[in-house]
């Protein structure tokens, strides 16, 4: 029987003995401050280069005259999938929300009313003006777009 070492092991005479093992608290420490490290550098990010992470503006395909008082248009921002629902909740007053319930992403629609929007999945209410849930299961509020009309043309403000 040969008892030689392999050239590797002459060359690199590391023993199992010798390595150090990753206990379960330096495991974790370093896990825990890579995610720190990846969330500080991804603000870092958005405050270098604010235009890349800025509000988009888009002007809607259809005038703030043929939207009468009580009525909705849906509009889909071209670079998503989200739909939003722009609503004339009076003569002066547009309000722009996402479409989709925040309970199980259900289409709400306007109940004019009762100044509401209404989930029908699951019964949930919304309010027009504020966009927050006022009865059923969902917690969390309308995500709500900027509206601006500029004669006669309505612009939404996307986040």
């Amino acid at each position: 029987m040969n008892t030689e070492q392999p050239d590797f092991q002459k060359v690199y005479p590391i023993r199992l003995d010798d390595e150090e093992k990753l206990t379960k608290k330096q495991f974790i420490f370093a896990f825990v401050f890579s995610v720190l490290a990846l969330l500080a550098g991804s603000n870092l990010v958005k405050k270098w280069w604010p235009e890349k992470y800025a509000s988009i503006r888009f002007r809607l395909p259809f005038k703030a005259s043929r939207i009468s008082v009580g009525s909705s248009v849906q509009f889909q921002i071209p670079e998503g999938k989200t739909p939003i629902l722009v609503t004339r909740i009076s003569d002066q007053k547009f309000v722009a929300y996402c479409q989709k319930c925040t309970h199980l992403s259900c289409p709400v629609h306007y109940l004019h009313d009762k100044k509401q929007f209404l989930c029908p999945c699951h019964e949930g209410v919304f309010d027009a003006e504020s966009g927050r849930p006022l009865a059923g299961p969902p917690r969390e509020p309308l995500k709500r777009y900027e509206v601006e009309v500029i004669q006669d043309e309505i612009f939404i403000k996307s986040a």
